[in-house]
C-alpha cells in the first residue's frame, strides 16, 4: 500500500495526505512527521490555508507525544508560528486595543513571513502599523524600511547606519524589494505614505522603543521578556501559552483539557470570559440534536456562573471550571519532556 501511494508501482505519486493517514494508522510516527511537514508547507506556501496547516501540525504533534515519539524541532517551530498567527486573528476578531501585545506577536510571525507567502506583505504592513500604535517605534522602523520601495530603501540606508544594519538583519525574512514595491503600489496611497513616513521620522530621534514586560523564565528563573520562547541560560525551548502567545510560568501553569497543551491559567480564564459562547457561535456541522444538547449544556454552565468558550486550538467547548493549575514540579517535568522531544535531530 505504501509503495502504491508513493507511486513506486505505477509512477504516479498520490496525495501526501493519504500517505500521512496511512503512516498514522500503521504507527509509523517518524514517517508521519516527515509527511506532515511536507503537507503543512503545501498548505502554507501554495494554498494559503493556514488553518489546515495548523490542524495538521497540531494533530501530528499530539500523535507523536501520545506515543512518546520525539517531535522534530521544526514541527514545534511551525506550530508556534501558525498558532501565534491564530492568536493575532483572535485579537483582531475581538477588536482588541492592546496594540503592544498584538505587535509583539506579529513581530514573531514576521520573522517567518516567508513561510506564509500568500499574506506575508499584509503581515509586514500590519506589523509596522501595530508597532507604531504599540509604541514599538524601533521595530516599526526596521520593518517599514524593508517595505519601502527600492529607491526609498537605498536612500535611507545611505543616510542611517543603524537603519542599514536593521534592514540587512531582516532582509532574509521578507520578500524581495520588487515584490514589496508591487504590493505597495496596490495599497491605498494613504497607507503607502504612512509606511514611508515611519522611516523618515526615524532619522529625527523621538521617543524610544517601549521595553517589553518581563516575567520569570520557567527554566532558569531569570527575568525575560514575556514573549521570549528560549531560555537565555540553557537555550532550551520554553513552551508557549496557547491563549496569549507568551512563555509559560511555573506558578500560573494549566493544561488545556481539550488540546493537552499548556496555557497560563490567568490568561486562559480571561480568554474564556472574553469569548463567551452563545448558541449561534457553536459548531455548524453538528446535527440538530447535538446542537440542542450543547446549547442546553452551555445554558446550564452560564446559569451556574461557569463561563464557556471555544478553545483556541481544537475549537471545542471549554469552561473556566475545567481549568486546573498544575504544580511547579509537574510543570518542570513537562518542560523536560518538551525539550527531550525538541532536541532530537530533525527528521
Amino acid at each position: 500500500m505504501i509503495d502504491f501511494l508513493m507511486g513506486e508501482t505505477d509512477g504516479q505519486t498520490k496525495d501526501p495526505s493519504y500517505v500521512y493517514e496511512l503512516y498514522i494508522a500503521l504507527g509509523k510516527y517518524a514517517d508521519a512527521a516527515k509527511t506532515a511537514i511536507i503537507i503543512a508547507k503545501q498548505y502554507q506556501e501554495i494554498d494559503g490555508d493556514y488553518d489546515a496547516a495548523h490542524r495538521t501540525v497540531y494533530k501530528t504533534i499530539n500523535a507523536l507525544e501520545s506515543h512518546n515519539v520525539p517531535v522534530p524541532r521544526r514541527l514545534r517551530e511551525m506550530f508556534v508560528t501558525l498558532h501565534t498567527f491564530e492568536i493575532v486573528k483572535i485579537y483582531a476578531r475581538q477588536k482588541s486595543d492592546d496594540h503592544e501585545e498584538i505587535a509583539r506577536l506579529l513581530l514573531r510571525v514576521a520573522k517567518f513571513a516567508s513561510g506564509l507567502p500568500q499574506h506575508k506583505i499584509r503581515i509586514l504592513i500590519s506589523t509596522v502599523i501595530e508597532c507604531q500604535k504599540g509604541c514599538l517605534r524601533d521595530s516599526a522602523r526596521e520593518w517599514a524600511t524593508n517595505i519601502c520601495s527600492s529607491q526609498d530603501l537605498k536612500k535611507e540606508l545611505n543616510n542611517n547606519k543603524k537603519t542599514q544594519d536593521s534592514a540587512r538583519e531582516w532582509a532574509t525574512h521578507i520578500c524581495s524589494s520588487q515584490d514589496l514595491k508591487k504590493e505597495l503600489n496596490r495599497q491605498p496611497k494613504k497607507l503607502k505614505t504612512k509606511i514611508q513616513s515611519v522611516v523618515r521620522r526615524s532619522n529625527h530621534g523621538g521617543a524610544k522603543e517601549k521595553k517589553e514586560m518581563l516575567s520569570a523564565c520557567p527554566i532558569s528563573g531569570s527575568p525575560i521578556p514575556v514573549t521570549q520562547l528560549e531560555c537565555p541560560v540553557t537555550k532550551d525551548m520554553i513552551p508557549m501559552c496557547v491563549c496569549s502567545g507568551r512563555h509559560m510560568e511555573l506558578d500560573d501553569w494549566c493544561i488545556c483539557p481539550n488540546s493537552g497543551l499548556p496555557a497560563l491559567y490567568s490568561h486562559y480564564k480571561r480568554y474564556i470570559e472574553s469569548n463567551k459562547v452563545e448558541s449561534s457561535n457553536t459548531n455548524s456541522s453538528m446535527t440538530g440534536c447535538e446542537q440542542n444538547d450543547l446549547d442546553s449544556n452551555i445554558s446550564t454552565l452560564m446559569q451556574e456562573g461557569q463561563y464557556c468558550a471555544i478553545d483556541p486550538v481544537c475549537k471545542k467547548q471549554v469552561y473556566v471550571e475545567g481549568l486546573k493549575l498544575i504544580s511547579p514540579d509537574e510543570a518542570k517535568q513537562y518542560i523536560r519532556k518538551y525539550n527531550e522531544f525538541g532536541l532530537v535531530r530533525d527528521i
